[in-house]
């Protein structure tokens, strides 16, 4: 007797894999500097959601350990855009320079030179006064002025209510 069997095996995808785990899980994905998608990918079950969450980073990180994993999916929530801009926001991307300009060190020395030299001089030049010159008419005196760091709509001078006309 001469049995053949012909066919191949097939793995569950990425998606199939995590919608079989249980609750509470997580999957997480290995990203490029840029905050591009490398297509590596980790799942994981845990005690609580930040215990699948930890062990979904340590599966991806185990598999892509060139590239930074985040979160793409706390339980059945799709969390991937929220932590890409985190990611993006916490790692500034720098691209290469692709161009050959030479940098000019000596500009940038003088750059930072006056920058220097402005902020030391704004930290040791005395601030202007914050205060306002208020004139108040008075019924029974002339006007009053008084230097205030706000004017009141109304004082009291010699027991007769001022009331503030504008700023002098």
């Amino acid at each position: 007797m001469l049995l053949l069997l012909n066919g191949c095996v097939s793995y569950p995808s990425k998606n199939q894999s995590y919608q079989n785990l249980s609750y509470p899980k997580a999957m997480a994905v290995a990203i490029y500097p840029n905050g591009q998608l490398t297509g590596g990918w980790g799942i994981a079950t845990g005690y609580s959601i930040d215990d699948a969450m930890e062990k979904a980073i340590r599966n991806c990180k185990s598999y892509n350990r060139s590239y930074s994993c985040i979160i793409q999916k706390e339980n059945d929530l799709n969390v991937l855009d929220l932590n890409i801009a985190q990611f993006k926001t916490d790692n500034p991307y720098i691209p290469r320079n692709t161009n050959n300009q030479q940098i000019d060190w000596g500009r940038v020395a003088g750059v930072i030179g006056k920058d220097i030299l402005d902020r030391e001089q704004a930290r040791t030049k005395p601030s202007p006064s914050s205060t306002k010159t208020c004139l108040y008419v008075c019924p029974m005196n002339d006007n009053v002025i008084k230097e205030q760091f706000m004017c009141d709509l109304q004082i009291t001078v010699d027991g007769e209510v001022c009331y503030w006309k504008r700023y002098q």
